[in-house]
């Protein structure tokens, strides 16, 4: 789980103890394990890394998931073979799109409206 990656992650920065750190985040999944590190940091005082934090590289991510299955289908072509395809595809179409596009916009809007920003890194 995600939440646990994020605590192990932050536990081995406070272990390391550097002057500063950089968080370089890969793919949606980097997006998704970036969404609780900044939480852990920024909303739970035990961390406290917030003025160790000298950035965040965003590589390949996040991409913008528009909640159409035709669209997951033409990627999943390029890394999967047809029969691994069919059953995400299946998968896929079994969610409640609803909740899809609710943890869409949750994902989205923490990216975008997120209070940390540049101004708070040390110069």
């Amino acid at each position: 789980e995600m939440k646990h990656l994020a605590i192990n992650t932050l536990q081995h920065i406070q272990q390391l103890q550097p002057p500063h750190f950089i968080v370089h985040i890969f793919s949606n999944n980097g997006c998704f394990l970036w969404e609780w590190i900044r939480h852990m940091i920024f909303h739970q005082s035990s961390y406290n890394l917030q003025n160790k934090l000298l950035g965040i590289i965003f590589d390949s991510a996040p991409a913008y998931f528009h909640g159409k299955v035709d669209g997951l289908q033409s990627a999943l072509e390029y890394v999967c073979d047809k029969e691994q395809r069919d059953k995400l595809i299946k998968l896929a179409r079994s969610l409640n799109p609803n909740l899809v596009k609710r943890r869409h916009n949750e994902f989205w809007n923490g990216l975008c409206n997120d209070t940390y920003g540049s101004e708070n890194i040390p110069q």
